[in-house]
């Protein structure tokens, strides 16, 4: 594969997907969670000292929050993906893993191969955990309350999703930590997403929409066939109004080509389906 050099804001690297790799390449997702990050990291008052990416590919939104995660002293940065490739991607020259961070804080780099699910069960010490995982829902999560499926490749499967929400509503990290992970209105369509986004609030868990954008879905390529029905925008109500989860509110579904919810050019093109993608940030309320 040709070398490609990316960036944002600052933060490069040079990528080819590595031999054998089966990870997702860096694209508009990653662009969208590395600005969520930067809406976050403006705030003020947030101080990290020790982050996750979790299923991190090429590692560029755990580069991104290593570089700019505000906080005193040195920075753990732990990269974790199932694919082995990764791992021997981001301890690479080409990733150009750096080792320091904002305002020259030292930045601790760990590069590991494994399931990140059962490593933060096992670590309590996260306070920034990131996630771009498969959001795109399988056929039996969305028509079963409790289904869910493991990931199969990079984007089917919201069984690891569905987890650190999870771990994030039983208070699994560290005091004050924030989970900041990418979903879509697809990912809505899931019945156990979408009860646990609407189950936040009373467990304490304030759930904030740090960025919302309507983006293509080329279902003929990450999906099954051309847009299942599933997960399509059932009602005009899901078509064109937000529905209440918990303390937010979120478009649910997809739409078919030529009925994109913003409209205009983006209805001429009629080889992509519209999906609505959110960050979220989510993190215990302050008693």
């Amino acid at each position: 594969y040709e070398a490609r050099y990316l960036h944002y804001r600052g933060v490069g690297i040079c990528f080819s997907r590595p031999f054998g790799g089966k990870f997702m390449q860096p694209s508009i997702d990653t662009i969208l969670v590395c600005h969520g990050l930067s809406m976050l990291f403006e705030t003020g008052g947030m101080s990290f000292s020790s982050l996750i990416d979790v299923g991190t590919g090429s590692g560029f939104i755990g580069k991104f929050a290593a570089t700019k995660a505000p906080g005193e002293g040195s920075l753990s940065a732990t990269l974790v993906d199932i694919d082995p490739a990764a791992a021997r991607y981001c301890s690479s020259e080409d990733f150009g893993a750096r080792p320091s961070g904002l305002h020259g804080r030292e930045v601790a780099w760990r590069c590991e191969t494994g399931d990140a699910a059962q490593m933060l069960q096992e670590e309590s010490n996260f306070d920034l955990v990131v996630s771009n995982p498969p959001y795109i829902p399988a056929r039996e999560e969305v028509l079963e309350a409790d289904g869910l499926t493991q990931p199969a490749n990079f984007w089917e499967g919201c069984g690891l999703l569905v987890r650190l929400l999870e771990l994030m509503l039983e208070g699994r990290f560290a005091t004050g930590a924030h989970l900041v992970v990418m979903i879509t209105s697809l990912t809505l369509k899931s019945q156990r997403v979408a009860a646990l986004l609407s189950e936040a609030p009373s467990r304490g868990v304030e759930v904030r929409t740090l960025l919302e954008r309507e983006i293509a879905w080329k279902a003929w390529y990450a999906g099954s066939g051309r847009g299942p029905k599933y997960l399509i925008a059932e009602t005009d109500s899901e078509r064109c109004e937000r529905q209440r989860l918990g303390n937010c509110e979120f478009f649910i579904g997809a739409t078919k080509p030529g009925d994109s919810r913003i409209g205009g050019d983006r209805n001429r093109r009629m080889d992509y389906h519209w999906h609505v993608a959110y960050v979220l940030d989510l993190s215990h309320k302050k008693a």
